[in-house]
């Protein structure tokens, strides 16, 4: 009877560790960050634009077609995420946030060679047939 309870008392020791670990390694897996690609585009009247951000975004300015904005995001977050995007004849308005580490939206908006850009918020790279200042 004792070499029983012993056996018992073992197997239920190594259960209890095997299943400590499993839980332990797990909680240690790394969290893979989620992507999502989308492009668009927006009608441009007139030559300027206004562009509004918040949150880790980044704009990269090139020459493009006339009469409209051509928009390509690609999102990247761990974690819940909000993203709203809002037009309004030339002014376009990114709110950006997400949980984690790992988190940032990478804007490229192609407009017409000599448009003038207006932006707040975001970091900005322009080519010198794109006029930007910070608003």
């Amino acid at each position: 009877m004792k070499k029983i309870f012993a056996a018992t008392a073992v197997l239920a020791a190594g259960a209890i560790a095997g299943g400590a670990t499993l839980i332990h390694s797990n909680s240690r897996e790394p969290i893979v960050p989620s992507y999502e690609s989308t492009h668009g585009t927006y009608r441009l009247t007139g030559d300027e634009l206004e562009v509004d951000s918040s949150g880790p975004v980044t704009i990269t300015m090139v020459t493009g077609p006339a009469g409209e904005v051509v928009v390509d995001r690609r999102l990247r977050w761990t974690g819940p995420k909000r993203h709203t995007e809002s037009w309004n004849e030339h002014r376009m308005t990114i709110d950006y946030e997400c949980g984690g580490g790992d988190c940032r939206a990478d804007y490229r908006l192609s407009v017409p060679g000599g448009t003038r850009v207006r932006f707040g918020g975001a970091k900005v790279s322009c080519p010198p047939e794109i006029a930007c200042e910070e608003a």
